[in-house]
């Protein structure tokens, strides 16, 4: 408070220094006046000199001390307008400081002789430098661009009389990084218009690129995904062909192969025949698991089977150049999985792994073994300490990775394949599969030295969901019961007709749908179970059924397809459809399915 109490008087003084001046000097004047007609005349005092001159001298001395008033007073007002002005100009100066200071743009100022006068902080975060490490600088050194040293300089182009320069480039920064920039640099004139520099505005556009290469892959992801779908549409449409051509030749191989001696060298050869056929029906089963968008279920699995035929599959289309090695450990615990889901996993990890060698060759190796919760993976997964896993391992030797591609190998569209040869989201998708399992997947891999994937899967306490695989005998099945066998393909409906009469079923087969439900119309109780195809012209087998629903409900139906996107073992059994089979047909399985059905009817009749 003592403070601004000096500061009053002082700030008035300071604010009216000329108009006190003229007072003083006025009053100055007065004193003087007066004592010098004192000592010249001495007819009266001193203070009557001063407080009652005679009329002449009081005019004279007034006139003076009213110009020096006046003085002192169009002074002060002149003083108060210059500094009235400066101040006015400071405040000017400072907000286009403030202004040019705060841009969210980068703004440097140049002279004629290309030095760097002045820069904003933009500017000094974009480049990574410090004003003193700027400013007093050529500019081409600081954040130069290709149009350095060249006739398009900015300031070239202005000093020839060009009003404004604008133009997309890369700068380059000190470190070697570069920024896309819109440059746009407009003359530096003094007062008196005389062209003394440029100033250069730096418009960064890092994100506007990443967002139109975002917006690019996202362009290409839709034109894959597509692509994918009619990929997918057209595998359905020659799944359905192929397992029908594959139905019909494993049947008629079965009803040869059981018409040889057993142990024959002939028997051997059909053997083999049936193998490569069960090759062939187990590859299209893998292409539509692949390739379709089905919606994922998970319960206990034993995933070796599972990553052991992903390899088998792979293993067709790897170069000789490559060796594929596997250690998988038959005494794994279940884990809670999809089988689909597990098959891409391993299906993109090894892709993945080819790529990286298919120039020079090396070791792909995917190793499978249970373990226990270490530190590490409490860290990736949680407190999850006394838990068990089943670990994936996954390594080839191929080019490694840098850090920053390990750190963001994981993310969405990030590849570092050619254009055409991936989307980005081979990892990204496997590392969203492993998070949804509850598990976790590390990376450790070194430019040079290869790679190596491991996924870490909690195992579960559940007994696994296998099906006992259906052993093949010699057909000696007794069959008894008459069976309507429907089916469009004439080469399928045949070869059904003579394996199921083979076994001593009565069998009517057709090939019409519509024709097969007036068939049945005309004496609904002559058939005891019907066997019909799902994807027929005219009437699906699923129509079919619910025709044959309406004349008898507790007719036994069994349907078999090569592949359906529109049916599946779930909605053909909620209308009453009793079993549900997929081409090709095991021969055995139909014939003990058709007994067993039949067999269930006669003791629920009885």
């Amino acid at each position: 408070m003592k403070e601004d109490n000096r500061s009053g008087p002082r700030s008035f003084f300071s604010e009216n220094l000329f108009l006190i001046t003229g007072i003083a000097f006025a009053i100055l004047f007065w004193i003087f006046e007066s004592y010098n007609h004192f000592i010249q005349f001495h007819n009266i005092s001193f203070w009557d000199e001063i407080f009652h001159p005679n009329t002449h001298e009081l005019w004279m001395r007034a006139i003076i001390v009213l110009l020096f008033l006046l003085f002192g007073i169009s002074t002060q007002l002149l003083f108060n307008k210059i500094k009235a002005a400066e101040n006015i100009t400071k405040l000017a100066n400072a907000e286009l400081d403030q202004i040019f200071q705060t841009a969210a743009d980068g703004m440097r100022v140049i002279d004629n002789d290309f030095n760097t006068l002045r820069v904003n902080r933009t500017f000094l975060a974009l480049t990574g430098l410090t004003k003193q490490e700027v400013e007093g600088k050529k500019c081409h050194k600081i954040f130069s661009g290709p149009k350095c040293f060249t006739p398009d300089c900015p300031l070239t182009l202005i000093m020839k009389g060009e009003k404004r320069v604008e133009y997309e480039t890369n700068k380059e920064r000190t470190d070697g990084t570069r920024i896309p920039c819109i440059v746009t640099a407009t003359p530096f004139s003094d007062a008196n218009g005389r062209l003394i520099g440029i100033v250069e505005d730096f418009k960064d556009i890092s994100g506007q690129k990443r967002a139109e290469k975002e917006k690019a892959q996202l362009e290409d992801d839709l034109r894959h995904s597509q692509k994918m779908e009619a990929v997918g549409t057209l595998a359905g449409g020659i799944a359905h062909d192929f397992n029908n051509i594959l139905n019909g030749m494993l049947t008629y191989t079965r009803l040869l192969k059981d018409g040889l001696p057993k142990g024959s060298e002939q028997e051997n050869f059909v053997q083999e025949i049936m193998k490569g056929g069960k090759q062939a029906a187990n590859l299209v089963r893998q292409i539509l698991a692949f390739s379709k968008r089905t919606e994922y279920k998970r319960r206990p699995l034993q995933i070796q089977p599972i990553i052991r035929e992903a390899l088998k599959f792979l293993k067709r289309s790897l170069p000789t150049t490559i060796e594929l090695r596997q250690h998988l450990d038959s005494d794994t615990r279940a884990v809670l999985a999809d089988e689909t889901q597990i098959y891409q996993v391993v299906m993109n990890l090894c892709t993945n792994a080819y790529h990286a060698m298919r120039e020079h060759g090396g070791i792909l190796e995917v190793r499978l073994e249970q373990v226990d919760t270490d530190s590490v993976l409490i860290g990736k997964i949680g407190d999850l300490k006394g838990r068990k896993f089943v670990r994936l391992t996954v390594s080839d030797t191929g080019y490694g990775m840098d850090k920053f591609t390990r750190q963001r190998i994981f993310d969405p569209y990030f590849t570092t394949k050619e254009q055409g040869e991936g989307t980005g989201l081979g990892l990204s998708r496997v590392h969203g599969i492993v998070m949804r399992h509850k598990g976790a997947i590390s990376v450790k891999s070194r430019p040079g030295k290869g790679s190596e994937f491991t996924i870490y899967l909690p195992v579960v306490d559940l007994a696994p969901a296998t099906q006992e695989p259906h052993k093949e005998t010699k057909l000696t099945h007794e069959g008894h019961g008459r069976i309507l066998f429907v089916d469009d393909a004439e080469y399928n409906a045949r070869s059904g007709k003579l394996i199921l009469e083979s076994i001593g079923f009565e069998v009517t087969a057709l090939t019409d749908s519509a024709q097969a439900l007036e068939v049945f119309r005309e004496d609904p109780n002559r058939f005891d179970i019907v066997v019909t195809d799902q994807t027929m012209p005219q009437m699906t087998g699923f129509e079919l059924a619910q025709e044959l629903f309406h004349v008898r409900p507790d007719l036994p139906v069994i349907m078999i397809t090569g592949h359906s996107e529109i049916v599946d073992s779930e909605r053909a059994k909620s209308i009453g459809i009793r079993e549900f089979l997929l081409k090709p047909l095991d021969i055995d399985l139909l014939a003990e399915t058709i007994t067993n059905i039949l067999d269930s009817a006669k003791k629920n009749s009885g």
